[in-house]
């Protein structure tokens, strides 16, 4: 029987390569393997030009993306256990960004696929155990904190607002395993002239991403407007845009529950997610699942691989590679902004490796420094928000950052303003850190592996 080769669904990874502008983004994901990448680059990439052939052996070669300029000298991107399946980018006169679509080998490669399917009886969901995800917006007293965490998929959303004012309240249902609507109380006050409700055909529907802006609002700092995102539609905003914006958005997970404090408003909001693999399971109705092998099934897997960075396009890069274990993170802070942080790594034959100080970072910085319990407590995860600041010449720099261990967070280190970041959630743990400094810590990423 002839393999057959599963090209939906790979992940995009960057841009991050080069210049951040461009007048027009630009595609090239071939439903077949890539055998020739041509690149023209002298300052910047003039121009990228590419080969490939489908399963059925045809030849083909894509648009070239860019100008007709040529020389320069080459660069490169490799992904351990993935395949390259297909690039994407930002282009003018010249190709100012590019990032790459990879696909784990195991799940490419696959063996030929059968076709099963499951009626809706046989479908279960697992809500248990989501990651919780800190809120955003204000914290008064902790017996305003309210949790909506539901054995059941969410159905519906109401949002109270009103005009050139906040959110005043939000609610909830969600439907449990045995098909039964249950509905949360409302959490926040009894103002706002409006009404919405967002209405969602679960299992089918499913909430992704939320954004949001906080403004000051009669003296308390709370959720001004809401915006959601489903893997099908976009819901709102809710609310005048007008404050600080801020936006959750993490690959390949859904949100499963919300948390946050309130009081005459809604004062934060925060979120649980799922890894969606682990929320649905391995059986959905038309999946196409992979042919058994020694009695198991061959499901998608997580894939090890750089992550970010994100923040500003300024500062030299970094890169502290991977290491089998973190053992302390030092933050420098200084008003409201994170200027540095480094990182003592442990090697594999067990010696202490320190990295660099990437940023400045003077006499005057707060060093928060985050100790690792070594009988197993790991970095999963981080979060932060990056933004302009006059002091860079208005470059983005890293304004705050969280990180996540599998034994709870450190953080929030410096002040939560600007656009929100975060590492997607995987099975893995992080291995080390890579990014942009100068002055000040510009722009972080992490490089995980499975565990």
């Amino acid at each position: 029987m002839e393999n057959s080769y599963n090209w939906e669904n790979s992940i995009a990874v960057g841009p991050c390569w080069n210049r951040p502008a461009g007048d027009h983004e630009w595609s090239f994901k071939p439903n077949g393997g890539i055998t020739e990448i041509k690149l023209r680059r002298r300052v910047v990439i003039d121009s990228i030009t590419f080969k490939s052939i489908d399963e059925k052996g045809n030849a083909e070669s894509s648009n070239t993306f860019g100008g007709d300029a040529g020389g320069g000298t080459p660069f490169e991107f490799s992904v351990k256990d993935g395949v390259i399946v297909g690039f994407h980018g930002r282009f003018g006169i010249y190709v100012n960004t590019i990032g790459v679509y990879i696909k784990h080998s195991a799940e490419l490669f696959r063996p030929s696929s059968q076709l099963q399917t499951v009626t809706p009886k046989e479908q279960s969901y697992n809500f248990d155990n989501p990651t919780k995800i800190w809120y955003w917006g204000s914290k008064f007293l902790d017996e305003n904190e309210w949790n909506y965490r539901p054995n059941g998929g969410i159905v519906e959303i109401t949002i109270c607002y009103s005009d050139n004012e906040v959110i005043h309240a939000l609610s909830f249902k969600n439907v449990d395993k045995n098909g039964n609507v249950e509905c949360s109380r409302k959490f926040g006050g009894n103002g706002g002239k409006i009404k919405k409700v967002i209405k969602l055909d679960w299992p089918v529907e499913y909430f992704t991403s939320v954004s949001w802006t906080c403004e000051t609002f009669n003296g308390f700092y709370v959720i001004q407007s809401l915006c959601f995102e489903t893997n099908k539609n976009k819901y709102g905003p809710f609310g005048p845009t007008t404050g600080t914006y801020g936006k959750f958005s993490m690959d390949g997970v859904v949100i499963v529950g919300f948390h946050g404090y309130h009081g005459i408003y809604v004062d934060g909001l925060g979120y649980y997610v799922k890894n969606s693999t682990d929320l649905f399971g391995p059986l959905r109705s038309g999946q196409v699942v992979t042919a058994k092998v020694d009695g198991t099934i061959l499901m998608n897997m997580d894939m090890p691989r750089p992550l970010g960075p994100w923040g500003g396009i300024t500062g030299k890069p970094w890169d502290d590679e991977r290491f089998p274990f973190i053992k302390q993170i030092d933050v420098h802070v200084y008003n409201g902004i994170v200027h540095a942080i480094q990182i003592q790594y442990h090697s594999a034959d067990g010696v202490t490796v320190e990295s660099k100080r990437h940023g400045g970072g003077g006499v005057d910085s707060t060093v928060h420094r985050i100790k690792l319990d070594e009988s197993g407590e790991y970095i999963s995860g981080i979060t932060g928000f990056y933004g302009p600041i006059d002091e860079n010449a208005s470059y983005n720099v890293v304004r705050s950052i969280s990180f996540y261990s599998n034994e709870g967070k450190y953080g929030p280190f410096g002040k939560e303003i600007g656009i929100f970041f975060s590492s997607p959630i995987y099975n893995g743990k992080v291995v080390g850190f890579h990014g942009r400094s100068g002055d000040y810590l510009e722009a972080i990423g992490v490089h995980m592996e499975l565990i």
